[in-house]
């Protein structure tokens, strides 16, 4: 799975932008899906499909980015229903707030802006010795729920997985 972030401003932002997003958040992730469905069809020994979506589409705030998740949860979901019948298993996991290059896609500015008004609050976190803090886990984590999805049984599916940290980020932190 692959995802870009950037802030959204209705009526502000560049329109290629916000179709960048959704092309890679979003149908990407659909294209990828029907090619291993279709691998995993001519091979017909079945296998996992995980799709990374985010609390983004959860949680208030988010603008396209987390749009893209709602659709993103949406399709697993059909796609689950849909693959039923085959030995084929579709999974969610949803992160929360993990440290990853994910805002690589975000405006200088807009990362500026996001850590002065989340400095404080990580200023007084201490990281943990793999570099976990309250407000951000580590990639490793989002990789061993992956993990916890796909070794279940053939006959079980975990549909959903939401990982996060202990303490949830302000959404507010994430707009003007």
């Amino acid at each position: 799975n692959a995802a870009v972030m950037n802030t959204h401003y209705p009526g502000i932002t560049d329109r290629a932008q916000w179709a960048k997003l959704l092309q890679i958040n979003l149908s990407a992730v659909i294209e990828g899906c029907e090619a291993a469905i279709a691998h995993m069809r001519d091979g017909g020994q079945g296998g996992r499909i995980v799709n990374i979506s985010s609390l983004a589409a959860r949680l208030p705030g988010g603008g396209v980015y987390g749009a893209s998740k709602v659709a993103l949860e949406k399709y697993t979901s059909e796609l689950r229903e849909a693959l039923e019948a085959d030995p084929i298993r579709v999974s969610a996991v949803i992160p929360g707030g993990f440290a990853t290059n994910l805002g690589r896609g975000m405006a200088e500015a807009e990362q500026l802006a996001f850590q002065e008004k989340m400095g404080a609050k990580l200023a007084s976190t201490s990281p943990d010795a793999e570099g976990r803090t309250p407000y951000f886990g580590i990639a490793d984590d989002v990789a061993r729920a992956v993990h916890f999805a796909i070794a279940q049984p053939d006959l079980l599916n975990i549909s959903e997985l939401v990982i996060r940290p202990a303490r949830n980020i302000d959404p507010s932190a994430f707009r003007d």
